[in-house]
């Protein structure tokens, strides 16, 4: 399977924004506008690299023997983190690590979805 990998830069996207990129075909690293991007073809698995400035960590203990899914798993992760967090969850994006399991530890990382 190929990949497209791209790095998301640090400040707000424009048409004028470079993304880095490695291409599909294992191709040098390049920058290029969104609209040259490599098209990453079928089958083709796309990435995207998140500027480590632009996410914050958080560790939480996931509650058990819930069906977290959806709406339900958003809910109970902002309940989770309500007390740490800087923004309102509205205007965040959540994400929690590969593999988590209800009733265990899980990392979830956060960043603003406006910026997203």
């Amino acid at each position: 399977m190929s990949s497209l990998i791209i790095s998301l830069p640090l400040s707000s996207a424009s048409p004028a924004s470079l993304y880095t990129y490695t291409g599909p075909l294992g191709e040098p690293v390049r920058n290029a506008s969104a609209s040259l991007l490599p098209l990453a073809g079928r089958g083709a698995e796309v990435v995207a690299v998140v500027p480590v400035q632009a996410l914050s960590w958080f560790v939480v203990d996931l509650p058990a023997g819930k069906a977290l899914r959806g709406e339900a798993l958003r809910n109970a992760l902002v309940g989770l983190l309500e007390d740490r967090l800087l923004n309102e969850p509205e205007q965040l994006h959540l994400a929690l690590q590969p593999g988590w399991l209800p009733g265990q530890r899980a990392v979830v990382a956060v960043c603003h979805k406006a910026w997203l």
